[in-house]
């Protein structure tokens, strides 16, 4: 009996360490693949959404964070052998940021960060140009596949066998209309016809 026991337990033992190996094995895989999974977690700090709603707390609020954001803004990037020029100013950056938080708070807490940044670039693009650079920075960095994989399935969807021979401006053009253009019963059919038929002679029409 106890040689059963002992065999269960080393069992056990053994079936403990291969999970804690496994799990190991593939968190330092994500963290080697995603390296600047963390930079993205700092970035959530430019989404007033994330802000306290003390004035106390606000003060003080992200500046570590964006010190880490910037840290890596600062590391010099190239492109065939070249240094390119910084894309914005990072000491500037760190000047702005506690204003800017006052500014947002203030007048734009209700809003959404799409519809702040459309109103700081109309309003204030010189009195924040580095922190409205990094927003704009920020979110042009894809957070999901989504937008992806839609244009694919519609790319799928106009680029059919029959229409194998659609040349890539034309399907460009399709795409954007199905993915950007307006709701079918607020198109105009009769200009986008008058366009068309206008465009050259077109075989069977009058």
């Amino acid at each position: 009996m106890d040689n059963v026991l002992s065999f269960i337990e080393q069992d056990y033992d053994d079936f403990t360490m291969d999970i804690l190996e496994y799990s190991t094995s593939i968190i330092n895989e994500l963290q080697q693949r995603f390296p600047t999974w963390q930079l993205f977690t700092f970035m959530k700090i430019l989404n007033s959404r994330e802000w306290p709603k003390e004035s106390q707390e606000l003060l003080w609020f992200g500046d570590n964070e964006l010190g880490n954001v910037l840290k890596y803004y600062e590391c010099p990037n190239f492109h065939n052998n070249i240094q390119l020029s910084a894309i914005f100013d990072i000491n500037k950056c760190r000047e702005e940021w506690a204003m800017f938080k006052m500014i947002i708070t203030n007048n734009f807490a209700s809003n959404d960060i799409e519809v702040i940044l459309l109103l700081l670039i109309q309003d204030y693009i010189d009195v924040f140009l580095n922190i409205i650079k990094l927003i704009q920075i920020v979110y042009c960095i894809p957070f999901s596949s989504v937008e992806c994989e839609h244009g694919f399935s519609r790319q799928n969807k106009i680029k059919t066998k029959d229409r194998n021979s659609l040349a890539t401006n034309m399907l460009d053009l399709l795409m954007h209309v199905f993915l950007k253009g307006p709701e079918s019963k607020e198109f105009n059919y009769n200009r986008a016809y008058t366009i068309w038929s206008s465009q050259k002679r077109r075989t069977g029409f009058k």
